[in-house]
């Protein structure tokens, strides 16, 4: 298992880059996937005008903790609410950055 520190907005994370970490990153992109749907679903039914996805943030947001340890959304992304597209950023650096360490 390798451990990797990486510097993140507000201070840095530490990954235990493992076969759970992986599990746990497919289960957060599960949960991304069903909230994403829900509040396209959401926007859908009222003409696609902007809905409230607050609760879908919140869920979000706690996995992302779990993942990565508590207060790490803070950490990483600042104070207040964090948005379907924030987490697709950082996702995909993510595995550019575990592609990266896969080769060392």
């Amino acid at each position: 298992m390798q451990t990797k520190t990486i510097r993140v907005k507000n201070g840095s994370i530490t990954i235990s880059v493992s076969p759970k970490f992986i599990k746990d990153i497919k289960v957060f992109g599960q949960l991304y996937q069903n909230e994403s749907n829900k509040c396209l679903i959401k926007s859908q039914e009222v003409g696609g005008q902007e809905v409230d996805c607050l609760e879908s943030s919140v869920k979000l947001m706690r996995e992302f903790d779990h993942i990565f340890g508590e207060n790490a959304c803070r950490k990483v992304f600042g104070k207040g609410y964090v948005g379907f597209e924030a987490f697709s950023e950082f996702f995909e650096k993510l595995e550019l950055m575990i592609h990266k360490w896969a080769k060392e």
